[in-house]
């Protein structure tokens, strides 16, 4: 189902819609299911090198690998944002498409 209209989503459409909103929630965010969720919001302000990077990689896999079981990842990639200095654009591949977040 859309998260803003309500409306049916094709499988894949609703397999990405659901792993953005896993990425962009943090542990503990939700009350009913306190370890839903992605460290991501833990690598805020800290330095984008290679030891991050894997982290963050690792968090993330091993997030849609607990909570979105229909998700597969082929691959993650993260690309610095123009003129945003610290900010990353993390652009996921898999089953279910290209879906691109920003942090």
């Amino acid at each position: 189902m859309h998260r803003q209209d309500g409306s049916l989503l094709p499988n894949t459409e609703h397999i990405k819609q659901s792993v953005a909103t896993l990425l962009a929630t943090a542990p503990g965010e939700r009350v009913m299911r306190p370890t839903y969720g992605c460290a991501l919001a833990s690598y805020i302000d800290a330095p984008i090198n290679s030891d991050t990077i894997l982290d963050m990689q690792i968090a993330i896999r091993d997030a849609v690998a607990t909570f979105e079981p229909r998700a597969t990842i082929d691959s993650i990639a993260f690309d610095a944002i123009n003129g945003k200095q610290g900010m990353l654009n993390i652009t996921i591949a898999g089953n279910f498409g290209i879906a691109t977040i920003a942090i």
